[in-house]
């Protein structure tokens, strides 16, 4: 990670004169890094609302370290599927420890209802129209790279599903793949007036 950031300073610039003779590139890559940036910050300000949630609802039932919890639940939430897994368990069980099956089962009750809520149909369409990818596609995405690559794929899925439309929008050939991953659809085809009038004049 350390080696990433110092090469992260002067990488941009490096990029400009590599590509110097293809501006287009330049652009693409551009974009792409900025939707990455509003992927991660989506997916912290949405993480955050159901870490808070969790939060909330561990202390109303009065298990204990619920703070502790809710802070895991934030940091895992960048890992999807397992991460809520992983942050489900250890308030499961201390509310089974402490107060029986009953005070269990509602902070797990508790916890699938939030985040299915959140990550499932909350965050989805806010992903989809900020990054322009449908939010079918971000779902299929990781099962499809979890599938492919493993674990890491799950985690990576939504950023390499941006590079593949990318990747398809650079060639004409495979521009039709990336309208059906695009959350928009079709631009629309902008006219020029004042051209169209000249050549009615001729």
């Amino acid at each position: 990670m350390a080696f990433m950031m110092l090469e992260a300073v002067r990488y941009p610039e490096k990029l400009r004169v590599a590509l110097a003779s293809s501006p287009q590139a330049v652009t693409r890559l551009g974009e792409f890094g900025d939707s990455i940036r509003s992927y991660v910050g989506l997916n912290a300000i949405f993480g955050l609302a159901a870490a808070l949630l969790d939060t909330i609802l561990l202390l109303s039932l009065g298990v204990d370290f619920a703070i502790l919890w809710g802070v895991l639940s934030f940091l895992l939430s960048f890992i999807p599927n397992i991460g809520f897994i992983i942050a489900l368990t250890p308030p499961t069980l201390l509310a089974l420890i402490q107060f029986g099956f009953g005070r269990a089962i509602a902070v797990l009750a508790g916890y699938v209802v939030i985040n299915f809520l959140v990550d499932n149909i909350i965050k989805p369409r806010f992903v989809g129209s900020r990054l322009d990818l449908s939010p079918l596609v971000i779902v299929l995405s990781l099962l499809f790279w979890g599938w492919l690559i493993g674990p890491m794929g799950a985690l990576a899925a939504v950023p390499l599903s941006i590079g593949t439309r990318f990747l398809f929008e650079s060639f004409e050939e495979s521009r039709w793949l990336a309208l059906l991953m695009s959350d928009a659809g079709p631009k629309p085809v902008v006219v020029d007036a004042s051209k169209n009038s000249t050549e009615d004049v001729k």
